[in-house]
């Protein structure tokens, strides 16, 4: 799959500082120890997800997804721009298929995958907002007809508004969108999927929770 002829809009600074991030090696090696899924994204990989799907996981981090579900998938591909989290997942999993870079410049064959992932913080941390959207629209290219994406969001705190904010990641401020879940929905809807089933992945540290979304292409 090509970038659209130069359309999608290049990462900005915001983007580039949250991959540093990520890259960071204490980061990358708690990264590369974390083999749990929380209570929405095991139920949305129990009830949706099979083992003769081929797997399109955006944002792959050090590998977490195979670590907590295997790697028996009838064909996985990992994708993430941090080369330090890529390298960590093809230690722990050598005959795997991860590759380093942005999503968007990287080869994905178009309507091949049963399932596309975008977990945890992937697409809120993209920046501008414009790649929000388009990585929804890469997600919706990638898959089957019948295909399912799992895909999470960052909910707001009650009374904020849609946006970006700043906070604390791993001692480091980094921005990331958040949103309601009536927002999201929304935005996934005008993507061009048709939402499935939405959770609420509550947070045990107090902070603003997750909204975990099944959703398929709609198909006119």
């Amino acid at each position: 799959m090509s970038d659209q002829e130069g359309t999608i809009p290049q990462q900005d600074g915001l983007e580039a500082d949250y991959v540093a991030a990520l890259s960071r090696p204490s980061v990358v090696q708690a990264y590369a120890g974390w083999e749990e899924l929380s209570a929405a994204e095991r139920f949305c990989f129990e009830r949706f997800l099979r083992p003769e799907f081929s797997v399109l996981d955006l944002g792959c981090g050090a590998g977490r997804f195979l670590a907590a579900t295997g790697s028996n998938w009838r064909a996985y591909v990992g994708i993430d721009n941090s080369e330090a989290m890529t390298g960590a997942a093809r230690a722990r999993f050598p005959n795997a298929d991860f590759r380093q870079g942005d999503m968007f410049r990287l080869e994905v064959t178009r309507h091949s995958y049963d399932a596309v992932l975008m977990l945890r913080n992937v697409i809120d941390m993209l920046h501008p907002l414009e790649r929000r959207s388009a990585a929804l629209s890469l997600a919706r290219e990638a898959l089957s007809e019948r295909g399912i994406l799992v895909c999470s969001s960052h909910l707001a705190r009650r009374g904020q508004p849609a946006g970006y904010v700043q906070e604390d990641y791993h001692g480091a401020i980094v921005s990331t969108y958040r949103s309601a879940i009536s927002e999201w929905c929304a935005e996934l809807e005008r993507a061009g999927f048709d939402v499935v089933m939405v959770l609420r992945d509550v947070r045990e540290t107090g902070d603003a929770d997750w909204a975990y979304a099944v959703a398929q292409p709609n198909v006119v």
